[in-house]
């Protein structure tokens, strides 16, 4: 999913904000901006993004490309090192690969990020995962399966704060009905795992299940997804929850 940053209607005065503007109004999609994408998308004046463009150019934060601009890899060193995600994924890349073994769908593992899921690691076949599902990429909680577990078995106000950001239409399966989504919501407590059809996507369904620290705390989000059909649903759920219980046995998760 494409994610743009509306940020002009209150754009930080400092530095520090708007440099975070300026890095913030790539999407997941965007290989590169031009100078008027990033002001456009930031909400900062022209004059100030070619200013600290040119200093996080000198930082490594940002490229050349051409006449445009694309994120550098210093961001992608630092952000390597941030524990909540370097420890999931290390630790659960083994269990990931072999659910997709099992299953040949993509697997995905989530993170919660504000009112939105993020995706912090994928194992798929080449050109299988929709674009939606990049690294990094954002989705709404109410939408997808892991923000459904998250909602389930989450913070209690995470139902609240998902319905005061707004519950946007993504495909015609989107739930945007407070009521519809408390129901699956309730569901998804009292089955123990996500499902969803085509909210996100069309042609794309997920199921998903929570994972927790040894200390009870929930952590992360593990789904399967792909052009699943109705038919295919129990059998990669058996496969979810099976993984789901040798992370937990295992104690992958400290």
């Amino acid at each position: 999913m494409t994610r743009s940053l509306d940020c002009s209607r209150n754009a930080p005065n400092s530095v520090l904000g708007k440099v975070a503007l300026i890095l913030q109004a790539f999407s997941t999609d965007d290989d590169e901006l031009t100078l008027s994408h990033l002001s456009r998308r930031s909400g900062v004046s022209k004059a100030s993004v070619y200013r600290l463009a040119q200093e996080l150019l000198e930082l490594g934060f940002l490229e050349r490309s051409g006449a445009s601009y694309r994120l550098g890899m210093r961001l992608f060193e630092i952000g390597a090192r941030v524990p909540r995600t370097r420890v999931l994924r290390e630790c659960l890349l083994p269990f990931m690969h072999t659910l997709h073994l099992t299953t040949r769908q993509t697997i995905l593992l989530t993170v919660l990020q504000d009112e939105e899921i993020v995706f912090v690691e994928r194992v798929n076949l080449y050109g299988q995962a929709p674009s939606l599902s990049k690294l990094g990429g954002h989705v709404p909680l109410h939408c997808s399966a892991t923000g459904k577990v998250f909602m389930a078995f989450g913070p209690p106000e995470l139902f609240d704060r998902a319905v005061r950001a707004g519950l946007t239409r993504l495909t015609p399966n989107s739930a945007v009905s407070p009521v519809r989504l408390r129901a699956q919501i309730d569901r998804v407590r009292a089955e123990g795992h996500a499902v969803e059809y085509e909210e996100v996507m069309q042609g794309f369904s997920s199921i998903a299940v929570p994972l927790y620290e040894s200390s009870g705390k929930l952590v992360a989000g593990l789904a399967v997804t792909g052009t699943l059909q109705r038919a295919d649903i129990p059998r990669f759920t058996r496969s979810l929850l099976m993984t789901k219980e040798m992370i937990e046995t295992s104690r992958a998760i400290a």
